[in-house]
């Protein structure tokens, strides 16, 4: 007779309950046999359990502390993978519910900037060098935008300019403040502030700041506004950058 233990459990076979009635030399019950797989089981447990004195505490689990060791642990650090197939990570009393992507998204301590190709209306770039990229964190996309105009750039009379997003806005807003920045219709010219609004789920137009005898105010970008872009010589340029909230 031999124990099953650590492969799987012993049962009353390898472990046998001895009746007072019971022989020491009855079939199943022999008296060596018995403390033979008694004696095997004890150390089959300490050796998968370990050396290490330490008692059972309160939420605490039983870890390998070295070679051959263990110990009770409440903070236990894990060096491999901890896989939860089935129910929740509880935090505190929250449950996490993030995807992994999205936590590994957050824990890399970094965004992954992703080009685009915005398409554009109220302005056809022609040969324009345009700069594109976003990066996106569960439901909120950063942006950045770079254009510099060309010769065959063409600025329209109708505005404001528009550029398509990279993922389709929401919300709670008509028309929601998507970001900021700066326009130079004439690169050797003046700077203008620049206000980008979301004018639909899909674009966002670009408004220049103008005034008058009392305050100042956003305006429609166009041909003229907020000055004349020009398409040579000093090629036109602006930078943009904001975020927004996506579904």
């Amino acid at each position: 007779m031999a124990t099953n233990f650590p492969s799987s459990l012993d049962t009353s076979t390898q472990q046998p309950t001895i009746a007072a009635s019971d022989e020491m030399d009855d079939s199943g019950k022999e008296h060596d046999v018995v403390h033979t797989n008694h004696s095997g089981a004890i150390i089959a447990l300490e050796t998968k359990v370990g050396t290490g004195d330490s008692n059972a505490t309160a939420n605490a689990v039983l870890m390998g502390t070295g070679s051959g060791t263990s110990a009770w642990d409440t903070t236990p650090t894990f060096t491999g993978d901890v896989t939860i197939p089935d129910g929740d990570l509880i935090l505190g009393s929250t449950a996490v519910t993030a995807t992994a992507t999205e936590i590994n998204t957050v824990a890399d301590g970094a965004l992954d900037w992703t080009a685009w190709t915005p398409s554009w209306t109220n302005l056809t770039v022609g040969s324009a060098t345009v700069q594109a990229k976003y990066a996106q964190i569960h439901k909120i996309v950063f942006w950045q935008l770079e254009f510099t105009g060309a010769s065959d750039t063409v600025y329209s009379t109708s505005g404001p300019y528009q550029f398509s997003l990279p993922v389709n806005s929401v919300s709670d807003l008509q028309y929601p403040p998507m970001g900021t920045g700066w326009l130079r219709p004439d690169k050797s010219s003046t700077i203008f502030f620049a206000q980008v609004v979301g004018v639909s789920s899909t674009n966002a137009g670009i408004y220049c700041q103008a005034a008058n005898a009392t305050f100042s105010y956003v305006h429609l970008t166009k041909n003229n506004a907020p000055a004349t872009w020009l398409t040579s010589g000093n090629l036109a340029d602006m930078q943009l950058s904001g975020w927004y909230k996506v579904a």
